[in-house]
């Protein structure tokens, strides 16, 4: 097996041939797009946001979900044993909300039909909010005790209380050894409680200091609020759990947030980066964090973005500007042989032959056909578990 390093090198010493390329055809940005305004949502962040939801409140029995966005959990609730419903009839032990302003006169409606001890999920996008109409929502988001989670970029959860409550790590990780959501789990890239936890940014008394800096007109961002210091959790309850157990649980969690920061680290480089050496200063911060947790969502919706461009440019004949997509993939993820060897079919594309056949010999030894073969037998489970979230999107 190889090293990751040798991967990376592996990919850097062929791109030595076409920085200049990159360059000349404009791609040198790793947002660089082909597509505008589309409503897609990455299907394992719709995933995870249903395994937010249930570690949350994991005696949920049943659940009522308003907006399209909020439906969306429905596959995924269903088969974590929790009963969901489109109208407002009788008591519910979760609501998730999908829209992007709700105000606390709202909020006092959706409590009539909270039980006791139930919670508000309220699923927003956050895309081109400011920071001061952000601050609005959770002010607005009228209940006692709040937590803010980020399983996307922009798709953030506010997942509000009536009253503050501990919840146990032992009915948590019961969640976790569940056979019927194993699949599900898999899918949203959260295969861990651990993995969970690396979207949780922090309960609303501790984020509220953030918005003391910064401009308040600027679009709110991950960065406004993922310090270097990670949060507490102070809110789960360790009774019932061995305590090297729980050291344990705490400690990856710990080690998932920061690796989230590093994310987020590359992220604010590579929007600043003016030069080739600062983007691939950036990709290596990503490469490294994928080393310590390739499942962190940030990263694989930026892929995932990647990707979709890729295959958007190639539409339409823009094979540099795919090519660099795929390069960008291949430094990441130095030992996928998928994005290796699309890679290695545009350089293939643009004549470069022999580089080409090295980068598709790569690919092969890496396991290339083996991937093929399980992504393909793989996708008609992810489709339906997103619930067939492309004619979603066609209807919205």
């Amino acid at each position: 097996m190889c090293r990751p390093n040798q991967g990376v090198d592996f990919v850097k010493q062929i791109l030595l041939f076409f920085s200049v390329a990159a360059i000349l055809c404009g791609c040198s940005r790793q947002d660089e797009t082909a597509y505008k305004g589309d409503s897609y949502i990455f299907p394992p962040i719709v995933a995870a946001s249903a395994h937010i939801a249930v570690v949350e409140k994991p005696d949920a029995r049943n659940a009522l979900l308003i907006g399209d966005a909020a439906k969306r959990l429905e596959p995924y609730l269903m088969r974590s044993g929790v009963k969901c419903h489109l109208l407002p009839e009788g008591k519910f032990d979760l609501i998730a909300v999908a829209c992007s302003e709700m105000s606390g006169k709202s909020c006092g409606k959706l409590t009539r039909y909270l039980s006791e001890n139930g919670i508000v999920v309220w699923l927003m996008d956050v895309e081109g909010v400011s920071a001061s109409s952000f601050r609005r929502r959770l002010s607005a988001f009228n209940f006692t005790q709040v937590h803010l989670w980020m399983p996307g970029e922009t798709r953030w959860i506010l997942v509000g209380r009536r009253s503050p409550r501990e919840i146990k790590l032992s009915a948590m990780l019961e969640y976790y050894s569940r056979e019927s959501v194993f699949d599900d789990f898999a899918f949203s890239r959260c295969t861990s409680l651990q993995e969970v936890f690396a979207n949780y940014v922090g309960d609303r008394e501790s984020i509220m200091p953030a918005f003391g800096r910064g401009d308040m007109s600027a679009a709110v961002k991950p960065e406004f609020f993922l310090e270097r210091n990670v949060s507490n959790v102070k809110w789960i309850s360790r009774e019932g759990v061995d305590k090297d157990i729980a050291a344990e649980v705490f400690a990856k969690i710990r080690e998932m947030q920061k690796v989230r920061r590093e994310v987020v680290e590359g992220n604010i480089m590579s929007a600043l980066a003016k030069d080739r050496k600062s983007e691939s200063a950036a990709t290596d911060i990503w490469s490294k964090a994928a080393e310590k947790n390739p499942n962190d969502l940030f990263l694989l919706e930026r892929l995932d973005r990647l990707e979709r461009n890729a295959k958007g440019f190639m539409e339409v004949k823009k094979v540099l500007m795919a090519m660099k997509c795929y390069e960008t993939m291949a430094l990441i993820r130095p030992n996928d042989p998928v994005a290796l060897y699309n890679f290695g079919m545009c350089l293939k594309e643009i004549g470069k032959l022999d580089v080409a056949q090295k980068v598709l010999d790569r690919a092969k030894q890496l396991g290339l056909e083996e991937n093929l073969n399980a992504e393909h037998s793989s996708r008609p489970r992810a489709q339906r578990a997103n619930g067939n979230a492309d004619e979603q999107e066609k209807k919205e």
